[in-house]
């Protein structure tokens, strides 16, 4: 099934036009027990997750952070995110924070534009520089685009909104022109991802303005404090932020914090592509949420699978529930609540009767205007292939934390034994691994079969997943195979 866009109406190829609804607020959170079931689970499974990942598939992240953004890695520089796309095997990935003048810099001075492609490479200098530190088998093109977050603190409709939203540029001249025009609103240079007070609608209109080929995603739709959805200063509705520029939005970031699954609990997001990225601070962090296509010539290529669908497989997600905003909660309380039990307390913490912070499925389950099950038909189209990182991995297995010296020294010669991280979570042949450690693969092999363990997020605090190891106890005596 294919998705062909129009200029104001998305419609399936068979001629039924996509509803688009007026939302309205349930009086009280409802979810049938198939769904809550779902979300209530420890065991975090259901028909439409995957483990299994496509052969030459191309994966993108699109959605990172640079050095010069607040809280990030002072190691993220771009021969480093070269390094660590092959460490990590993403094929293209996002610049992150493209308007910030000495970034900028930094991307020139660093990369080279391939007429062929519309993408950017890094200088052969460079690379060969890198790829002498890594083995042949780690070795594969990685296409760089740039693109920046920015951040959106307005007045609209009687509240304060702050919205979050990333672009993504065919140039550095582009993105170069849109900084010029932004500076005259604020200090770019003050943070990679710079603060406006211009609203959702007006920068969109500014940024298409420059080049028609712009992309614009509104970024982690749903976390509360800062995006189109979020509890504390968002939206119920796309229009409401978008105004007569609703019609340019194509695709939503659905945030580390939700999943497919729960975005198409929403009818009123069934006109739109889903896409997962990062939001990576850190070099580590690279790819833990991505897309994954089944194939990408060039820029317009990659584009048009946010625009149309086509050539997009699906995403790559984190456990939403590691989210560290998927429940209801109060982090200094150390209350975490799922959103039907926290309006059973009127969403006040049960310690100190504050207000709890409403999470991600709490505001799903609201704008599903009492919608019981997700749009299958999309969820069957685009896949949701799960992942948890590896070094978490590792650090469950080793009892230790995944920044350990004993974690980070593993991983690096899994991948330089093996390959990616990507290909050996997913691809690598886990006889191999037997070989070199039992133990991990074992903990590879559970992983690949959804047998992990799961305590959501809340209020700011990450969840945990881990690998369930009480199953690979339980079917010891029934020789669990590798292959």
């Amino acid at each position: 099934m294919i998705i062909t866009c129009g200029a104001r109406t998305r419609t399936w190829t068979n001629g039924a036009r996509t509803r688009r609804s007026t939302i309205k607020l349930p009086r009280k959170l409802e979810l049938s027990n198939y769904t809550l079931q779902y979300y209530m689970d420890i065991k975090y499974t259901n028909h439409f997750s995957t483990t299994k990942l496509p052969e030459n598939s191309v994966i993108s992240d699109l959605h990172i952070h640079s050095r010069f953004a607040r809280a990030t890695s002072k190691y993220i520089t771009m021969p480093n995110l070269f390094k660590w796309s092959l460490i990590k095997g993403i094929n293209i990935l996002g610049t992150g924070d493209a308007l910030h003048p000495k970034w900028w810099e930094e991307i020139k001075e660093h990369t080279t534009y391939d007429n062929n492609t519309g993408f950017y490479q890094i200088k052969s200098s460079v690379q060969k520089a890198v790829l002498k530190e890594l083995p042949s088998h780690l070795h594969h093109k990685v296409y760089f685009v740039p693109t920046v977050e920015t951040s959106h603190i307005y007045k609209a409709k009687g509240r304060l909104r702050r919205i979050h939203i990333v672009f993504v540029f065919p140039t550095l001249e582009s993105a170069k022109k849109l900084a010029n025009k932004l500076a005259q609103f604020s200090n770019i240079s003050a943070d990679g991802r710079p603060i406006f007070g211009i609203t959702a609608r007006d920068i969109t209109e500014m940024a298409l303005e420059i080049d028609q080929k712009i992309l614009i995603i509104p970024a982690h739709i749903w976390t509360p404090h800062f995006s189109l959805f979020g509890s504390k200063s968002g939206f119920d509705k796309i229009t409401d932020a978008f105004e007569d520029m609703s019609e340019y939005i194509t695709t939503l970031e659905t945030g580390l914090s939700s999943d497919p699954y729960m975005n198409r609990l929403v009818p009123d997001l069934d006109d739109y592509i889903l896409t997962s990225n990062s939001d990576a601070h850190s070099l580590e962090r690279i790819g833990r949420e991505a897309n994954i296509h089944t194939s990408v010539k060039d820029y317009n290529d990659l584009i048009s699978s946010f625009k149309t669908g086509e050539n997009l497989y699906g995403t790559l997600e984190f456990y939403p529930q590691e989210g560290k905003y998927h429940y209801d909660g109060h982090r200094n309380c150390k209350i975490s609540l799922h959103p039907i039990e926290g309006q059973k307390l009127q969403n006040k913490c049960p310690k100190c009767n504050k207000p709890l912070t409403i999470g991600v499925l709490h505001r799903v389950i609201e704008l599903a205007q009492s919608n019981t099950s997700p749009n299958t038909k999309l969820l069957e189209r685009f896949k949701s292939v799960y992942l948890v990182p590896l070094d978490d991995i590792l650090a469950t297995l080793l009892k230790t934390s995944r920044t350990s010296k004993r974690v980070r020294r593993t991983y690096m010669e899994l991948v330089e034994k093996f390959g990616s991280e990507i290909d050996i979570l997913y691809r690598v042949h886990l006889e191999s691994i037997q070989k070199y450690d039992p133990q991990i693969a074992n903990a590879l092999l559970l992983f690949r079969k959804g047998k992990i363990r799961v305590t959501p997020g809340y209020d700011g605090e990450y969840g945990v997943v881990k690998i369930d190891f009480t199953e690979l106890e339980s079917t010891e005596t029934n020789q669990m195979s590798l292959f």
